[in-house]
């Protein structure tokens, strides 16, 4: 059990304490309640909370929030001075029940409320004050580093614009260029649940792909084409898609031609922690998957980082007819001997020897004309003559 500790914030007061009593908060100001609860599991998820606040048989109810380090957040606007009471309510014991009351007085001079419509094509402040929006936008800011990020916020500071756009996804505009720079890796999927949103071919490839791997395959959508249906190690979930479907789950790849259905797709796999690909929009994409051959053992990938697909496809063709099924049967070979290697030979730098040395390019000249038989009398050769110079120093 974690202690409890409150935290409420109005205007300018800051204070850990364990009651709000005395705390002012101006008309249309935020009062903030700040509660010390459990970090483990997933608290974004796993914990609900929510207070009602309540004055003169008025009654509202916002939902908190988890906002990092085992603290949780509740915000609330009084918009009539008087007394404020309020009480929270959880999942989390440690998070309920907490009581309390605050006042909330007259607003200051610039406080004006907040801005709403007036009039039907018009804004004004709460007050009445008139509202003239002045706006700009800042795109794909979660891409931009933080040199350009203060940049930005240091030219707002001198401008004068009141609203502020944001556009999350990366565009193509002067200032969002910077695409990301991918990290390559082989990720192991084996018997991980890895969900599919879509029912077209292009879905079936991926799940197809999931399941060559290993993987628990789930595809999600209303309707499946036929290669979905003889896909018999996916399991066909027929229905619209559902957040509930990324619990438990390592990745999913959205393949619909619905975008907001891919971005909604996103968005709960981010929330949930799930790595996400969006087939065809690297914006929304946590990885993207590259153009592939596979020979075995042996896998050569190649990406364009979402730049030009074609070229990565065009180079995939030429990767196919440069190694073929010879390089599959070396490497069986190749691990059929490794763990007998290992243990036969301890010499670590004599290993390495052994292994260096079967990477010529001969031996696959060898398994391509004469079979795998001639091929492992060859690298046994190669054992032998090793082994022996490390005996004779």
């Amino acid at each position: 059990m974690c202690r409890k500790t409150i935290l409420v914030l109005a205007v300018l007061i800051f204070g850990w304490a364990g009651s709000s009593m005395g705390i002012e908060t101006e008309k249309w100001d935020i009062f903030e309640l700040a509660l010390k609860g459990p970090e483990g599991g997933n608290p974004f998820t796993d914990i609900q909370l929510s207070a009602e606040f309540k004055q003169r048989g008025r009654v509202f109810k916002p939902e908190g929030f988890y906002d990092g380090n085992g603290v949780y957040r509740i915000r609330f606007m009084p918009d009539v001075p008087g007394e404020w009471s309020y009480v929270t309510q959880s999942n989390c014991p440690d998070l309920d029940d907490e009581t309390d009351k605050f006042t909330c007085t007259e607003p200051s001079p610039a406080n004006h409320g907040p801005v709403r419509v007036r009039s039907t094509y018009h804004f004004a402040y709460a007050d009445g004050t008139p509202y003239v929006p002045i706006g700009t936008t800042c795109y794909a800011w979660a891409h931009q580093g933080d040199e350009l990020e203060k940049k930005t916020l240091d030219t707002l500071r001198n401008s004068p614009f009141n609203k502020l756009r944001m556009c999350v996804f990366p565009k193509d505009y002067i200032y969002s260029r910077n695409e990301p720079v991918y990290y390559p890796i082989c990720l192991n999927v084996q018997a991980e649940r890895c969900v599919v949103v879509g029912g077209g071919k292009v879905a079936a490839r991926k799940a197809a792909s999931l399941v060559e791997a290993g993987a628990r395959v789930v595809v999600v959508s209303p309707e499946v084409c036929d290669e979905i249906v003889r896909c018999k190690d996916a399991t066909v979930v027929q229905r619209p898609w559902e957040e509930s479907d990324l619990d438990d789950t390592l990745l999913v790849i959205a393949a619909t031609d619905d975008r907001s259905l891919n971005e909604a797709v996103a968005r709960a796999a981010r929330v949930r922690g799930v790595l996400c690909n969006v087939v065809d929009d690297a914006s929304l994409s946590d990885f993207i998957v590259p153009a592939s051959i596979r020979r075995g053992a042996l896998l050569v990938s190649v990406s364009t980082s979402a730049a030009l697909p074609a070229l990565a496809r065009s180079i995939r063709a030429d990767l196919e007819r440069m190694f073929g099924q010879d390089y599959a049967d070396y490497l069986e070979t190749v691990g059929q001997m490794r763990e007998g290697i290992v243990e036969s030979v301890p010499d670590e730098s004599a290993r390495r020897e052994i292994f260096a040395r079967f990477a010529d390019s001969r031996f696959i000249a060898t398994v391509r004309g004469k079979g795998k038989d001639d091929l492992r009398r060859e690298l046994e050769k190669v054992v032998r003559e090793v082994a022996r110079d490390d005996e004779t120093g």
